[in-house]
């Protein structure tokens, strides 16, 4: 039990310092303008937030600790940049947040479903 609590734990953690390690090159080198933060915000960030957790353990989807590791991404975000809230890829950031969480609880939603008539058999 608690091998498996270091690892969700570690998984967690990786998200956000996985997005930190990419967002840096990707800032340093891309810079921001509306296509790079609308990019990295709403196709990066997601698919870097499902599929870490997935690669490291090998299973088909981890919507708890994406999820965490989403949240603590966003908020030390928020948290760093607070200051900007009146720019145009703030108001960019948080919409993406808003439709990650969306998307988090449709394929919650999705695999619910996907996975209750199997439940019944």
């Amino acid at each position: 039990m608690r091998n498996v609590f270091r690892s969700k734990a570690a998984r967690m953690i990786l998200v956000p310092i996985a997005l930190f390690a990419f967002l840096v090159p990707f800032a340093s080198l891309l810079g921001w303008s509306l296509f790079s933060a609308v990019f990295f915000w709403f196709i990066v960030v997601p698919t870097l937030a499902f599929g870490i957790p997935c690669w490291l353990c090998n299973q088909k989807i981890q919507l708890g600790e994406s999820l965490v590791g989403l949240i603590v991404f966003y908020a030390t975000m928020i948290f760093l940049i607070h200051k900007h809230y009146q720019t145009d890829l703030f108001q960019v950031m948080m919409v993406s947040l808003l439709s990650n969480l969306a998307v988090f609880a449709i394929v919650k939603v999705v695999e619910r479903k996907a996975t209750f008539p199997a439940a019944l058999e």
